[in-house]
Order: structure tokens, then C-alpha cells, then sequence
């Protein structure tokens, strides 16, 4: 009877092993030296415990063309993985005459807040354009409850009075910064929505820039990214050297 009972935990001990195996966490393969294998992931970083009790961060991501490689020593990859590519900020280049279509579309799918800093800003009432289309997109988020706020540096409220004008009229709340601290100028371009889009770059809300300069920006898919951002925008707005534009007329 003990016999049989040695064998029967030998078997239980041999499945339970097998079992664990088979059921191992996909996201944590591992390749011997020699090996052939398909990269479909990018690591940037690697956590372990190392011989002083310190340990490194792990980051990885997919790649959109999977490349062969041969292992030239034992990789790990840990299944924490997973959670640090969700985390990593999605990049897309934006030249040009593509800009327009992109901001005007992040801006009309806001549901919580657009925070605009720009340098230059120039509606045009006498006629229709993609500038005009983006100033509409402000106003019709404003319409819907968004908070919507712009910052503008002084060369529109000195040389495009009307566009501020426009955009106050439409609910848009509207900030100007004035020289002050010794910093001179606004000059950033960014589009903050719902705490998570970004668009930043060298393109002003003009129609030369819209349509026959040479500019480059990015959008980014980033919470962490846009909450630094969204932070250095509230801090500028309530800073001093932001002014309500009718105070530049007084």
C-alpha cells in the first residue's frame, strides 16, 4: 500500500509540474543560445535584481515588422511587459497640409477640456479656410461644455485683434501673455484635448502655415505626456503675465 501510495504522489508531483509548464505565462518566453527566433518586440529597458540589491525598470514594445534574430545568449522577458507598452506614447509625424485635418478632428471629439497655446492665431470672417475651420472647432467644443481655453502671445491681440474677438464671442476663454520676468514671447505651438492628445510643433493657426510653409509637428497619444503639458499651460494661465485681453486696450 505505501508503494502505491509513493507512485501516486510521483504522478501527482509529475502532472502538477507538467500542468504548471504548459500553463506558463505567455508573456514571459524565454530562448537558449543558438536559438532562431521572431523580434516582435522592441525592450528598452531591463528589470532585475542585481548582486547589490538594485534593480532596473523593464520596457517593451511591439514591433509593426516582426525581424528574425539569433539569440546569442539566454533572453528573458518579463510579464510586466504588457503594462509598459500601454504606457509608452504613440508618435505620429504630421507635415504640412495634414495638420488642419488632425487638430480640427481631436478638437470636435473633446468631451472634457482643449487648452491651446499659440503664438500666432488669424481668423478670417471674409472667408472660409482650414484656420477658420479649427477657430469653429474651438467654438463648437465650447458650445458643447468643453473647457476651452487659449493662449495667445501678444502679436495676435496687437495685429489679429478680431480673432480674439471671435473666439470670446463664440465662449472660448482667451488669455494674452505680455512681456514680463524677462520672458519676451509665447512662441510655443501645442493643443492639449482630454488630457491625453497632444499636438505640438512649428505650425501657427495662419493661413501660410496651414498652407504653404514648411512645418512639422507631431501628435502624441500620452496621458503622462499631456499632464506635464496641461500643467505648464495652467501654470502660464495664471500667471501674471497672462492678461485678459480687454487689460491691453485699457
Amino acid at each position: 500500500m505505501s508503494a502505491r501510495i509513493a507512485i501516486a504522489i510521483v504522478i501527482a508531483c509529475i502532472v502538477s509540474f507538467a500542468a504548471g509548464w504548459i500553463a506558463r505565462p505567455l508573456a514571459t518566453p524565454y530562448a537558449h543560445e543558438g536559438a532562431t527566433v521572431t523580434l516582435t518586440r522592441i525592450v528598452t529597458s531591463v528589470e532585475s535584481t542585481t548582486a547589490r540589491g538594485g534593480s532596473k525598470s523593464v520596457a517593451a514594445c511591439p514591433l509593426s515588422s516582426p525581424s528574425t534574430i539569433t539569440i546569442t545568449r539566454t533572453v528573458t522577458v518579463a510579464s510586466r511587459l504588457r503594462s509598459a507598452c500601454l504606457e509608452a506614447p504613440k508618435v505620429v509625424l504630421v507635415l504640412e497640409h495634414q495638420y488642419p485635418k488632425i487638430v480640427t478632428q481631436l478638437i470636435d471629439r473633446a468631451n472634457r477640456s482643449v487648452y491651446v497655446m499659440m503664438f500666432a492665431m488669424k481668423y478670417y470672417p471674409w472667408e472660409r479656410n482650414d484656420v477658420d475651420a479649427a477657430i469653429n472647432a474651438l467654438c463648437a467644443a465650447a458650445h458643447r461644455g468643453v473647457d476651452v481655453r487659449v493662449l495667445v502671445d501678444y502679436v495676435t491681440a496687437k495685429e489679429y485683434g478680431s480673432t480674439i474677438r471671435h473666439l470670446e464671442s463664440c465662449g472660448v476663454k482667451v488669455k494674452v501673455w505680455h512681456e514680463c520676468d524677462g520672458l519676451w514671447k509665447l512662441h510655443a505651438k501645442v493643443v492639449i484635448v482630454d488630457g491625453k492628445y497632444v499636438v505640438l510643433g512649428s505650425h501657427n493657426w495662419t493661413y501660410s502655415a496651414f498652407n504653404h510653409n514648411i512645418e512639422v509637428s507631431v501628435e502624441i497619444e500620452s496621458a503622462k505626456i499631456a499632464s506635464k503639458l496641461t500643467s505648464l499651460f495652467l501654470e502660464l494661465w495664471r500667471s501674471a503675465c497672462s492678461v485678459a485681453p480687454q487689460a491691453l486696450s485699457s
